[in-house]
C-alpha cells in the first residue's frame, strides 16, 4: 500500500480518526504521522503538512483550525466558505497561502461525527433531527457529498505534487434497500385488525379500497404489498444485491407490522434470507426502550436461523449517541439509518460508509455507518414530487456519486409498488432507478 508522511506537531483521537477515514478507507493509502519538523523536511516521497503555520514553500499544506484538538462540545457551528461553486467549512486565515484556505480535516470530523446533532436543535414530531435544522440544508449543500468532493480534490492535488501518487477513489455501487413495515396490506393479520380496517374504509367512503380488501381476502387478486417475487426478479436480472429490513415489533401506534409469530411472515423471512441479505428494523418504540432492540434482534435471528448484524431504525429515529450505543450493545455491526426523512441528500456529507465516532467518549467505534441518499416516502410525500421529477432527482444524485465514488443507497418499501393505491405511477421510478444505477464503474 502506498504511504504518505503527514506532519503535525501534536496528535489527538479526532485527528487519528479523520486520517484513517480519509487515507486508509477512502484513498487506500497508508499514512505515517510525524511531529519531527526536521525529519519531515528531509523526507522524500508524498507528504502533507497539517498545522497552523507553513514550513516550506510549495508544499501541500492544510491549515489547522484547532477543532481536532478540542474535546467535547466546545465549538459553535463552523462558518461556511465558498470557493467558486463549492462550499467548505472551517475557514482559516493565514499569512501565507495554504493549499486551500480551510481546515479539510476539521470539516471531515464535523460531518462524520454528526457534531451538530449533539447541539440543541428543534426536533420534528417523531423527535428526529430534521434536515432543515442542519447546516448543510441552511447553507444549501445538502445534495452535495461535500467530504467526498474535497477528498477527491485532495487526491488529485497530491498526485500533481507527487507524480506516482495513486488517485484511487472509492468504487461506485448501487445499494437498493427495503424496509418491510408491513409485508401484506390485507392478508395474514389478526381478524380484529382486518375487520377494523374494512370498517375504516367504509367510514371514510373509500369504497374501492373496501372492495379491494374483499378481493384479496377471497383470493381473487394478489395482496398489493406482496411484491417480493417482483423485486427478486428485477434485482436478479440487474445483478444487484438488495437488502431487506424486517420489523419484529410488538404492536404499537407506529409499529403496525404483521405479527412476528405469524407462520406466513416467518416463512417469508426464511425464504428471503436464503436469497438476499436481511437486517433488523428496530421498532419505533425501541428509541425509548433500548431493551427492545435485543429482543427484536433475537426474534429475527430465531426465525431466519442467521446472525443479524445489520439494522435500520424504523421511522429513521436516530438519536446521538444513544441509538448507536444501543446497536453496538445489541451486536449490530452495520447501520443504514444515516439520512433524512424530510429531504434527500448527504446527512454526513458522504456516500462512503464510515465508522461511527462516539463524540462523548472521544473515540471511534466498531459500528460501520452506511449513508443513504433518498427514500421513496421522502420523494412522494415530503417533497411532493411527481414520478418524473423524482427520476430527475435520483438521476442527479446517482451522477454525483459516480463522480466522487461511494454507495448510491436508496430506501424503498414493498408497499410502494401498489399501482392501484396512492403509489400509482411510481413503479416506473424504481424500475428506472434499477436500470440506470447498476454497479457501474466510477468516473
Amino acid at each position: 500500500m502506498t504511504s504518505i508522511l503527514i506532519y503535525c506537531p501534536e496528535n489527538s483521537p479526532r485527528l487519528q480518526y479523520v486520517l484513517e477515514e480519509i487515507f486508509r478507507f477512502r484513498l487506500s493509502v497508508d499514512y505515517q504521522l510525524c511531529s519531527d519538523h526536521s525529519f519531515f523536511q528531509s523526507a522524500r516521497g508524498a507528504k502533507l503538512h497539517y498545522s497552523s503555520t507553513p514550513c516550506a514553500a510549495g508544499e501541500v499544506w492544510i491549515p489547522s483550525s484547532r477543532f481536532l484538538f478540542e474535546s467535547g462540545l466546545t465549538s459553535p457551528l463552523p462558518e461556511t466558505l465558498w470557493l467558486g461553486q463549492t462550499p467548505a467549512l472551517f475557514p482559516v486565515h493565514t499569512a501565507h497561502p495554504a493549499t486551500w484556505p480551510f481546515d479539510l480535516f476539521a470539516m471531515a470530523f464535523f460531518l462524520l461525527s454528526r457534531y451538530e446533532e449533539y447541539l440543541p436543535a428543534p426536533k420534528d414530531m417523531h423527535a428526529r433531527f430534521p434536515a432543515s435544522a442542519s447546516l448543510a440544508a441552511q447553507q444549501r449543500f445538502l445534495e452535495t457529498p461535500l467530504l467526498d468532493v474535497w477528498v477527491a480534490r485532495l487526491a488529485q492535488k497530491l498526485a500533481t505534487a507527487f507524480p506516482g501518487f495513486p488517485v484511487s477513489l472509492p468504487a461506485f455501487a448501487f445499494l437498493p434497500t427495503f424496509d418491510i413495515d408491513q409485508a401484506w396490506a390485507f392478508r395474514h393479520k389478526p381478524l380484529w385488525r382486518q375487520l377494523g380496517g374494512a370498517l375504516q374504509s367504509l367510514w371514510n367512503r373509500r369504497f374501492i379500497q373496501f372492495f379491494h380488501r374483499i378481493s384479496v381476502w377471497m383470493s381473487w387478486e394478489k395482496d398489493p404489498f406482496d411484491t417480493f417475487s417482483f423485486l427478486l426478479d428485477q434485482h436478479k436480472a440487474a445483478a444487484l444485491q438488495p437488502l431487506f429490513f424486517f420489523l419484529m415489533a410488538d404492536p404499537g401506534p407506529y409499529d403496525k407490522n404483521n405479527p412476528y409469530n405469524s407462520p406466513a411472515l416467518q416463512g417469508l423471512i426464511q425464504t428471503l434470507s436464503t436469497r438476499v441479505s436481511i437486517g433488523l428494523h428496530p421498532s419505533y418504540q425501541s428509541a425509548e426502550d433500548p431493551r427492545l432492540v435485543i429482543r427484536e434482534k433475537e426474534r429475527l435471528e430465531q426465525i431466519s436461523g442467521r446472525g443479524i448484524r445489520k439494522s435500520r431504525q424504523h421511522f429513521l429515529r436516530l438519536h446521538f449517541p444513544s441509538t448507536y450505543r444501543t446497536l453496538i450493545h445489541a451486536g449490530i455491526e452495520e447501520d443504514y439509518s444515516m439520512g433524512y426523512a424530510d429531504a434527500v441528500g448527504f446527512r454526513a456529507g458522504t456516500a462512503v460508509p464510515f465508522y461511527w465516532y462516539d463524540l462523548e467518549k472521544e473515540c471511534p467505534t466498531s459500528l460501520r455507518v452506511h449513508p443513504f441518499q433518498a427514500m421513496d416516502v421522502t420523494l412522494r410525500q415530503y417533497l411532493s414530487l411527481s414520478p418524473e421529477e423524482a427520476i430527475e432527482k435520483l438521476t442527479r444524485l446517482r451522477q454525483i456519486i459516480q463522480t466522487t465514488g461511494g454507495q448510491f443507497c436508496t430506501i424503498w418499501h414493498n408497499s410502494s409498488f401498489d399501482e392501484k393505491g396512492d403509489w400509482h405511477g411510481w413503479t416506473k421510478v424504481y424500475l428506472h432507478l434499477v436500470k440506470e444505477s447498476q454497479n457501474l464503474p466510477s468516473k
